[in-house]
């Protein structure tokens, strides 16, 4: 069984805890956090090896986050996944200056989410 840990950053609860109830019938100790102000804080305590994070969120967009991840005061070096509707070509240049790795479009099977964290 995999034993991945994964934060999964989306303001959409009852998405984020869909995406949740597949990653544990995986195996994957999966933690959700829905407020992108406080995932700081939640990626120090939790330590995941993966973040799905979403790009659209009303608060703080997926890319301030992975800013702050990669270069804020407590560097993140796990691998980021975006998940986004909205994809745009132009967002390639910005997810590679931010170390995101990959982009999963919405909507998405859960077996090529699967495929796509096994992968990192």
């Amino acid at each position: 069984m995999p034993s991945k840990k994964v934060m999964i950053i989306d303001d959409d609860v009852v998405f984020a805890e869909e995406l949740k109830d597949i990653l544990l019938s995986n195996g994957y100790d999966t933690v959700v956090e829905s407020d992108p102000r406080e995932v700081n804080e939640s990626v120090r305590r939790t330590a995941p090896e993966v973040v799905l994070l979403d790009i659209n969120m009303p608060t703080k967009n997926g890319f301030s986050v992975a800013h702050e991840l990669r270069h804020g005061e407590n560097i993140f070096t796990a691998a980021i996944i975006v998940m986004t509707g909205c994809y745009k070509p132009t967002f390639d240049q910005a997810f590679k200056m931010l170390g995101i790795e990959k982009c999963i479009h919405k909507p998405f099977s859960p077996d090529t989410l699967i495929a796509m964290i096994e992968s990192m």
